[in-house]
């Protein structure tokens, strides 16, 4: 949506909550040689024990720009001091410089303010963390501008993805994020999970999944994004607006407007049904594991190496709420604060080294060697060379600290 001449911003994924509420069809973010090793001595791991990659088969401000002072004073000078509240809701604070409970017409005021100096398009997420507030807070503020809350049911809203045509898929992680383009043709739910099927990729969702979900549009977009009990995104499931998918784009809007809630009822309890294990029962075998920080650190930067030539790979991002995965697919590499493309096939993935806690080498039951990045949580990501089982063995032992 392009402002008018005097606030030169864009928004991607949403409107200028300033304008009239826009109607959801109008308006389309080290290395050392002290390596703890068990050798080959393979070992059954039943905890995480799916071999295959496919569960299913088939430019900022100054930090001293405060924009809740600009939006407070504005509207002092807009209307009379109110009366005081009897019951002011406490701050509580998200972490560090994150404020939470902002008055809502507070916040609006703020966004509208950070929103009018910023020439680029941007979306919530960026605008979050320079307001100093969750995420989910800011679109809760902005409910009726471009934002509805959904009902948590993630079977009913993703029923009918199939006929939606190509949806961009953002998954976020401990150990980073990945955006996948993915055409459902089939939607399972069973067990308490909500699978999105294509041939050689796959969504899985638990059914617990997001805490609170909202439905964000505008720009030519929409899209659903859900986040955690703490305020963290999960995923979001972007659907763009071009000429090819326009049809579709309508049928999605109009199915997932029937379950907004009202204003102001806010997002209804999740239930947290737990369903079975996302990943089905397989198994695989340990080969070799790896603690030391230094050779963490060293097969991160390699595999961010390979990630720049692009290959065709198979990738999985899995934790217990969500499991992202694709077959024989170019893998790139994202940078940290990677605007969400428009179109994707491929996937791009961004590696947060950092936050890995130690690595396994793994066998599959097809023989074929694959990595295993582990976080402290216990999500993990999966790499595997997509040729042949000599090209996944060379590719996996490139990886490894070599012998002193």
């Amino acid at each position: 949506m392009q402002l008018q001449s005097k606030t030169r911003g864009q928004v991607s994924w949403s409107g200028n909550p300033l304008d009239e509420p826009v109607g959801p069809f109008e308006s389309s973010g080290l290395v050392s040689t002290s390596v703890r090793d068990n050798g080959k001595a393979p070992a059954r791991d039943d905890s995480r024990n799916d071999s295959g990659f496919m569960p299913y088969a088939d430019s900022d401000l100054p930090d001293d720009v405060d924009f809740f002072k600009l939006a407070e004073r504005a509207m002092r000078l807009a209307t009379p001091p109110a009366a005081p509240r009897r019951h002011q809701q406490e701050a509580r604070h998200a972490g560090s410089g994150h404020v939470s409970r902002v008055d809502p017409q507070t916040l609006r005021s703020a966004w509208a303010n950070w929103f009018a100096t910023h020439p680029v398009p941007h979306g919530h997420a960026r605008a979050a963390a320079s307001l100093r507030v969750k995420e989910p807070e800011l679109l809760r503020a902005l409910e009726g501008h471009g934002v509805h809350i959904l009902r948590n049911d993630l079977a009913a809203l993703l029923a009918p993805a199939a006929q939606w045509g190509r949806i961009l898929v953002e998954g976020h992680h401990p150990l980073g994020f990945a955006y996948l383009g993915l055409s459902p043709r089939q939607v399972r739910h069973d067990g308490g999970q909500v699978v999105l099927l294509e041939a050689d990729r796959q969504l899985l969702l638990a059914g617990h999944a997001f805490a609170e979900c909202f439905l964000v549009y505008g720009a030519g977009a929409c899209g659903i994004h859900g986040f955690d009990d703490h305020g963290e995104v999960v995923a979001r499931l972007h659907l763009t607006n071009n000429s090819a998918c326009a049809i579709s784009h309508s049928i999605a809007m109009q199915h997932l407007l029937a379950y907004a809630s009202g204003p102001g009822q806010g997002s209804s309890p999740n239930s947290q049904v737990i369903g079975s294990r996302l990943t089905r029962p397989g198994w695989c075998t340990i080969e070799r594991q790896v603690h030391a920080p230094e050779a963490l650190a060293e097969m991160c930067r390699l595999i961010n190496l390979t990630l720049d030539d692009a290959p065709a790979m198979q990738f999985a991002m899995e934790s217990e709420a969500v499991i992202l995965a694709c077959q024989a697919t170019p893998l790139h590499k994202a940078s940290a604060h990677a605007a969400v493309p428009q179109s994707l096939r491929d996937c791009k993935v961004h590696l947060r080294g950092a936050a890995v806690r130690h690595a396994t080498v793994c066998n599959g039951s097809d023989g074929k060697p694959f990595v295993r990045l582990h976080a402290m949580d216990g999500n993990c990501l999966r790499f595997q060379h997509g040729g042949s089982r000599a090209d996944a063995q060379a590719w996996v032992d490139s990886l490894l600290p070599r012998p002193t």
